[in-house]
């Protein structure tokens, strides 16, 4: 399954956030399918991801928190 990686810290959460919405709205156009988008919980609210109980969407794609060290965000798609 082919995945694009965007790294993210406290210091370029708002780099990483544009670069997420770049690359999604690439996929989009060019007809690929988003089938997750992984992301660190700290900075879900800053990258735009909504989070309600035991779900989490990116715009209306499928997200699930992530957590590794160092923190990325992982774009999942066909």
């Amino acid at each position: 399954m082919p995945q694009i990686t965007i790294p993210v810290s406290e210091a370029k959460v708002e780099e990483a956030g544009d670069q997420l919405a770049r690359e999604v709205e690439r996929l989009e156009v060019t007809g690929k399918r988003i089938l997750l988008v992984r992301y660190p919980p700290r900075f879900a609210e800053k990258l735009g991801v909504a989070q309600s109980h035991n779900s989490a969407i990116y715009r209306a794609h499928p997200a699930s928190a992530y957590i590794v060290l160092p923190y990325e965000i992982v774009i999942e798609h066909d």
